[in-house]
This record gives structure tokens, C-alpha cells and sequence, in this order.
């Protein structure tokens, strides 16, 4: 995560929000987050993403549904290497988001 918070500085960027997955109500303040991180070229991350795999490839793929992405916005995505999250999702959108 300090990589990820150290990049961050490195480019200026305006908004930087964390959000651990687990935690009660977390899903509509993860939605809201990207949602703005879209639209204004923020950064999220979404950490503890093995808790709740469905939820997150549903993110992922609403995010690749959009219309108009920020050129500057992006998704962090971090889990256990256990996580059934497909990997199709993170290779092909780390290059296309």
C-alpha cells in the first residue's frame, strides 16, 4: 500500500481514497469513490478484495461499461492470491482503463 501511496504523491494527485471490504455499509462508499474517481481522475483502492469476489469483478465490470473514464483515474485492486477473482480482469484492464 505505501507504493500505491508514494505513486500517488508522485503525480499530484487530488484524491486518494482507501476502502477495506469487510466493513459494514462499505459497498455504497466504494461505489460513490469510483464513481467521482471517474469523472475527476481520482485513485481508489479497494483492499481485502478476497472477501467479496462477486462484488468486485461487478466493479470491475460496471467500471469497463462506462461510457467516459478520466484519463487519470484508476483502480486499485488488492486481495489474497487465493481470491476467485479473475485474472483476465486485472491483466486486460490494467492496460485499457
Amino acid at each position: 500500500m505505501k507504493e500505491v501511496q508514494k505513486l500517488a504523491g508522485e503525480t499530484g494527485l487530488p484524491r486518494f481514497k482507501v476502502y477495506s471490504l469487510g466493513d459494514k455499509d462499505m459497498h455504497s462508499r466504494i461505489e460513490v469513490s469510483i464513481r467521482k474517481s471517474i469523472n475527476d481522475g481520482g485513485w481508489t483502492v479497494m483492499s481485502n478484495c478476497h472477501l467479496e469476489p462477486q462484488f468486485t469483478q461487478q466493479k470491475i465490470e460496471e467500471i469497463r461499461a462506462s461510457e467516459k473514464i478520466h484519463d487519470r483515474f484508476r483502480l486499485t485492486i488488492v486481495h489474497n492470491s487465493h481470491a476467485h477473482i479473475e485474472d483476465r480482469y486485472y491483466i486486460k484492464s490494467s492496460f485499457d482503463l
